[in-house]
């Protein structure tokens, strides 16, 4: 328990309320030894009440592997809330979890739900090397970005398990990717997805309309880019103001919102 005013003061990451003021107490530091953290108590939840409607099996969870995401996107409110340093959990821990999850619960499928599955390479190319070492036959698929995927690469994931990458393409322009801060282009989200393609994995991209210098010629490009690439599921969406984004913090000093 808190107990007094002062005690909640001296708390880190807390809101509270004084005077009819908010107010925030010292930042609580981001947890570096993620290993640290014990599994989610799923023994709480029946999981057989939960699936999703787009996983291939029935039985079926959602793991987080990491937290933190280092790149810029300005539509992004994550620094504020992991960080923007990477850190993740060792592959041995995760391995444990996957196997604790078929075991125990009869999971067949796991939908990584990392900000950035593939930021290292290696740790992947580990992981996936484990899921064969201990013949753990489980489907999964992840969440990532265009320009950190190889032909060798997806070929070990899919020997692994993967069927399905979400990728975030955003947009068919470069110079609307360019604001948007992405990081990547055009080109390489097209190769990125003839390579996933050739691998047999799925693709889930994300598409992105209303971005600033939007226009109907940029918008659609996009259209272009989502009939080129083919993906196997799509999600459009406009560009939401999220409050401690970059954009939220542009839209607020252009006075388009209050």
């Amino acid at each position: 328990t808190l107990g007094s005013k002062d005690n909640t003061a001296k708390t880190p990451g807390i809101i509270y309320r004084e005077n009819n003021q908010l107010i925030f107490s010292e930042k609580r530091p981001l947890i570096e030894a993620l290993d640290s953290i014990p599994n989610p108590a799923r023994h709480l939840v029946n999981l057989n009440r939960y699936s999703d409607v787009l996983s291939k099996e029935r039985a079926c969870a959602t793991m987080i592997t990491s937290r933190g995401c280092p790149y810029s996107c300005i539509y992004c409110d994550r620094h504020n809330r992991m960080g923007n340093k990477w850190r993740s959990l060792s592959n041995r821990r995760i391995i444990d979890e996957m196997q604790e999850l078929k075991t125990q619960y009869g999971i067949k499928e796991i939908m990584f739900f990392d900000d950035e599955f593939i930021i290292d390479r290696s740790r992947t190319i580990e992981f996936c090397n484990l899921i064969l070492e201990k013949n753990l036959k489980v489907i999964w698929e992840c969440r990532t970005r265009v320009d950190v995927v190889d032909r060798e690469l997806l070929r070990i994931m899919k020997e692994a398990g993967c069927y399905r990458i979400r990728f975030g393409f955003e947009s068919g322009d470069d110079r609307i990717l360019s604001i948007l801060r992405k990081g990547i282009t055009v080109m390489q989200s097209l190769e990125c997805a003839r390579m996933v393609k050739e691998s047999g994995i799925e693709i889930f991209g994300y598409f992105l309309f209303g971005c600033p210098e939007e226009t109907e010629k940029t918008i659609q490009k996009t259209i272009e880019l989502v009939f080129a690439i083919e993906p196997d599921f799509a999600v459009f969406s406009k560009v939401i103001l999220i409050p401690g984004s970059e954009i939220f913090e542009w839209a607020a000093s252009q006075k388009l919102i209050a």
